[in-house]
């Protein structure tokens, strides 16, 4: 018979066994989630890397070094650390490609947005508009309109919005006989939700013209607006100082060596995240990312602004519109054509572009969306 002893000695062996099945098995399990794999010609473990790609649009192929491996919005698994030629295609759109370092027990994650090689030019006006001002948050489009049916001061809303909301223009301001709208100068307030109109009155009874300031609320037709010219001074003041107190924090963040390029450049232009600020920098546009300390040169266009998704900027050039990543890299052209050249406006989603342009004489200058998706 077995003493007391003995059975409790193989019972603490059991535990001590199973406690180190489960540790190794633990073990092992954390190193293959951390990419280790057995190599059967060394005897060893090495170390491996995962690449994750997803991509707009999804379903497109990926190639690494040639081969084909996998659909986007996946992951590359038991990859040598060392550097590839990743590739990503899809029928229609422009293919991508780029170096990318794949690290022992780490996951390279890679962000593709594929632009269409010919994309699809679709009317939003038709009578014909004039002077459209992008709004500062990038949510509407103002423009002023001649055609007698309809003059007067309008505004679009490119937010997505839900199907059952309209996105049809509002119009804002109209013509009379005491002040043309149409003709007025305009532009959107900083908080862009009001308009600010200035101008002559018509003399219409009157001796002589007036002139007059009016702010209009941009969601609704303002039929009675009120001169604001005596206060414009202060309230502009008032705009100044929100703006240079956003600048002046903007700037605080920048490192010393690149603070004297921004105080020089006349083009510096904040990314919507405020993680990268495009400028001029040994004669080319350069962007400068905050959070890696690095620069990509992008160029020399005559105007540039940043997509929505401040991985990329648009660039404006003589009858093209292209897009380039914030490195230079993957620059794709997607509209080759006539258009008025310093205005090139994102939807807040990326999934277009508005430009004005004039295809047809007789209806004038229209704006048109180029569907990127």
């Amino acid at each position: 018979m077995y003493s007391i002893y003995q059975v409790m000695n193989k019972r603490a062996l059991s535990i001590i066994f199973v406690t180190v099945g489960i540790l190794a098995v633990t073990g092992v399990a954390i190193l293959a989630a951390k990419g280790y794999r057995f190599d059967r010609r060394t005897g060893a473990l090495r170390g491996t890397g995962i690449i994750s790609v997803s991509s707009i649009p999804s379903g497109a192929a990926i190639f690494l070094d040639g081969e084909l491996t996998s659909a986007s919005n996946n992951t590359i698994n038991d990859l040598d650390p060392k550097s590839y030629v990743l590739k990503v295609s899809k029928d229609g759109f422009s293919t991508w490609q780029k170096q990318v370092i794949v690290e022992a027990s780490k996951v390279t994650l890679v962000d593709v947005t594929l632009f269409p090689v010919a994309p699809d030019l679709r009317p939003l006006t038709f009578t014909g508009v004039s002077s459209p001002q992008l709004s500062p948050d990038g949510q509407k489009i103002a423009y002023a309109i001649t055609d007698p049916t309809k003059a007067g001061l309008w505004v679009l809303d490119i937010t997505n919005r839900p199907f059952t909301f309209s996105r049809d223009p509002k119009q804002v301001a109209k013509d009379s006989a005491t002040f043309t709208f149409s003709k007025a100068t305009f532009s959107w307030t900083p908080d862009s939700k009001t308009l600010l109109v200035t101008g002559s009155t018509n003399k219409v009874g009157l001796s002589s013209a007036k002139s007059v300031a009016y702010l209009l609320d941009g969601d609704r037709l303002n039929d009675s607006p009120v001169d604001t010219l005596n206060s414009l001074d202060q309230i502009k003041v008032g705009w100044q100082t929100d703006l240079d107190l956003k600048s002046k924090d903007r700037f605080s963040r920048l490192p010393e060596s690149v603070k004297p390029l921004a105080t020089d450049s006349a083009k510096i232009k904040w990314s919507p995240d405020e993680a990268k600020v495009a400028l001029e920098k040994d004669h080319q546009i350069q962007v400068y990312d905050l959070k890696k300390d690095t620069w990509g040169p992008v160029g020399t266009p005559k105007d540039y602004s940043w997509y929505p998704d401040s991985a990329h900027l648009i660039l404006v050039d003589d009858g093209i519109i292209s897009i380039v990543e914030t490195d230079g890299s993957n620059k794709t052209t997607i509209y080759a054509g006539s258009f008025e050249s310093n205005l090139v406006f994102p939807w807040p989603d990326g999934s277009k572009l508005v430009i004005l342009a004039s295809f047809n004489k007789a209806a004038g200058a229209n704006l048109y969306s180029i569907n990127l998706r």
